[in-house]
């Protein structure tokens, strides 16, 4: 039953989408010719004959941005993504096939305001609808029932997820071989010889999550559900999967990537764009306080302006970090490298006030916008430190699976200057993970909010 509602509403949006796409092409058109001065006239009829088009292209590319799959799965900002990029896929092949079948010239300015019309539109409407299903899932209604299977931890994982969840519109009607976990989650205990019992509650899925070492229990369930007409999923116990992972098909074998970067392509040149925008309006705004600290540092202490550290990045690349100078020229002459420390004797007179500001760090946006940094990911270190550091924890360089940043998820959360790495590590990792453009956006906010003094930065 609920398979058919969701091919019916599946359908019903597709003829939304549809009429979203119609309005904003023949608005598009009317403020163009009717609203804007120099509209040139007796043309409509043109626009309505390549409309049929224009929405074939437009399903095309919704359709296979698995913007008609269910939103239980993916969040809105995904969804919202989507719908930018199938827009502007659309009005690209669009405007490729009118030169291709018309020798008619049409107005740029309405190619470029459908886009835009039309996305404003569909997301807006996307939003409600679903805002409304986010409403009716948690009243109860408009459930997806499913059964669970095995004991591992990342079915436990999923579990508690669901639980903080309600409005994702899932309900858990059975566990089998919980190994006791079902009664610590109030759900019912059952066998497979149960399901044949369960009457009106037919489950619409069942997903299976046993540990590593109980493949004979996870092929012995999936063959059991073979024999029925019970869609599964399998949730694999993948060891070592601190960052996620992807699955890729090879030939029918699949292949399994663990711990690859979460941003995609277009991710990192929408973050990359946010780098140069952002580090150059910084350069531009503090330059006058950029010129009084290069004053400040050349006339307390003895030596250069600058101080360059060799850094690691993306990949282990090594660059050189600047820095306002804040120590001696010769701070590491005897000790060689070694962590700052509260009240250190080898920092300058002005050095102290620097780092406990993080003022000294202000030379590194001239690093983000030559595209050794960026804004934003884990704070990058000195090589000799990674040598010590990936020897103690065996996920430290995966770290590195991202840009270095000037601020980071570790960093306004307290984890800096002479702290645990581990803790430090964990954000770092938890940072790329969930990694987006407003994750981002947020961590940026809270640097400022939170200020840039800590009791941490010696």
């Amino acid at each position: 039953m609920l398979k058919k509602k969701a091919k019916n509403f599946a359908l019903i949006l597709r003829l939304i989408d549809l009429t979203v796409a119609a309005v904003s092409w023949l608005l598009a058109y009317f403020i163009r010719f009717n609203i804007l001065p120099g509209g040139q006239q007796g043309i409509f009829p043109d626009f309505v004959k390549l409309l049929p088009y224009l929405l074939a292209i437009f399903l095309f590319f919704y359709t296979r941005n698995n913007l008609y799959q269910s939103t239980r799965y993916f969040s809105w900002y995904k969804e919202v993504f989507g719908i930018v990029k199938s827009n502007v896929q659309t009005i690209s092949a669009f405007f490729i096939l009118l030169y291709v079948m018309t020798q008619v010239r049409f107005s740029r300015l309405t190619l470029i305001m459908y886009p835009v019309i039309g996305i404003i539109l569909s997301v807006t409407i996307r939003m409600i609808i679903r805002q409304q299903l986010l409403k009716l899932r948690a009243s109860g209604k408009n459930l997806r029932h499913i059964i669970v299977a095995g004991s591992g931890s990342k079915l436990e994982e999923y579990i508690k997820t669901l639980h903080y969840r309600p409005q994702t519109g899932i309900r858990i009607i059975g566990w089998i071989d919980s190994g006791g976990l079902a009664e610590k989650y109030s759900i019912k205990e059952i066998s497979l010889k149960d399901i044949e019992d369960l009457e009106n509650d037919i489950p619409d899925m069942v997903i299976i999550g046993y540990d590593s070492r109980k493949t004979d229990s996870t092929k012995k369930t999936i063959n059991s559900f073979n024999q029925m007409f019970i869609p599964v999923m399998l949730i694999p116990d993948i060891q070592y999967d601190y960052l996620g992972f992807d699955i890729e098909v090879f030939e029918g074998i699949p292949l399994i990537a663990v711990n690859s970067p979460r941003i995609s392509m277009t991710g990192e040149l929408v973050k990359r764009a946010a780098d140069i925008f952002g580090s150059t309006l910084f350069l531009l705004i503090a330059s006058p306080l950029f010129i009084i600290i290069a004053i400040l540092v050349k006339f307390t202490s003895k030596g250069p302006v600058f101080y360059g550290q060799e850094r690691m990045s993306v990949d282990g690349r090594k660059f050189k970090m600047w820095k306002f100078r804040s120590m001696k020229t010769d701070a590491e002459e005897k000790s060689g490298a070694v962590w700052a420390v509260e009240n250190d004797d080898r920092k300058t007179k002005l050095g102290n006030s620097l780092r406990k500001t993080s003022l000294d760090e202000i030379p590194q946006f001239w690093n983000v916008l030559k595209g050794d940094m960026s804004l934003v990911g884990p704070r990058p270190e000195r090589p000799v430190f990674i040598e010590q550091f990936k020897e103690q924890i065996p996920s430290y360089m995966l770290r590195h699976r991202v840009k270095a940043g000037i601020t980071g998820w570790a960093q306004i959360n307290g984890w800096r200057g002479n702290t645990s790495i581990e803790k430090r590590i964990e954000f770092d990792l938890y940072y790329i993970k969930h990694w987006s453009l407003w994750f981002d956006v947020r961590i940026l906010l809270l640097t400022f909010i939170k200020g840039f003094v800590n009791k941490n930065a010696y």
